[in-house]
């Protein structure tokens, strides 16, 4: 599962050129073209998307690499509320999360057939969204309740993780490393599972 940091800082420039994918160099650009690459790359492995919990309207930008045009209000706290999922780990979900970011954006709506994106503003809660993984991996997420641990066949055998995509520190009043921690007990049926969080600054 990752987590895109999608907090105002994100907007910042990290050089004056382009990126591999053609785009302006700036954390948030930088942080999609990189997701576009590996789930491009790696076919045998099932990825989920994740940012921080935002509810948006208004009529985004056509183009777009680090903010959308839309009107966002975010959820600040330390709990799972704080996260969002906007693409279940599923087999053939490649399509899907490239949508959210492709560089372009039709939608403010987490819609992916009307292609929204992902764009940067707000704070960084980072405790929030590593329980609302947590909370998505045990099945209690709203959107997508189903977790993906418990109808997969090689559950015994198989690693979960979380790729955690930040450029800063938490900001509101959450503990990260304790949310962590959480994440290594994570509950499905009557099964304990060790899922790591690997951060990518």
């Amino acid at each position: 599962l990752v987590i895109v940091d999608t907090s105002g800082s994100m907007t910042g420039s990290t050089g004056g050129a382009t990126n591999s994918c053609g785009q302006a160099q700036n954390r948030m650009s930088d942080a999609k073209c990189v997701l576009q690459n590996v789930v491009n790359g790696y076919g045998e492995i099932n990825f989920g998307l994740e940012r921080f919990a935002n509810s948006c309207s208004g009529t985004c930008s056509a183009t777009c690499s680090a903010t959308c045009g839309c009107t966002c209000s975010q959820t600040c706290n330390t709990t799972a509320s704080s996260g969002q999922m906007l693409v279940p780990i599923v087999p053939a979900n490649q399509a899907s999360i490239l949508r959210w970011n492709d560089y372009t954006c039709a939608t403010c709506t987490t819609t992916v057939a009307s292609n929204p994106e992902l764009s940067a503003a707000g704070m960084t809660p980072l405790a929030g969204s590593l329980r609302a993984a947590r909370r998505y991996y045990e099945g209690g997420d709203p959107t997508f309740p189903t977790s993906p641990i418990a109808g997969d066949p090689y559950r015994g055998c198989r690693p979960y993780a979380v790729i955690l995509l930040t450029d800063g520190a938490e900001t509101c009043s959450g503990d990260p490393p304790a949310a962590a921690t959480e994440l290594r007990t994570t509950t499905v049926g009557a099964s304990t599972y060790d899922i790591h969080t690997y951060v990518i600054g």
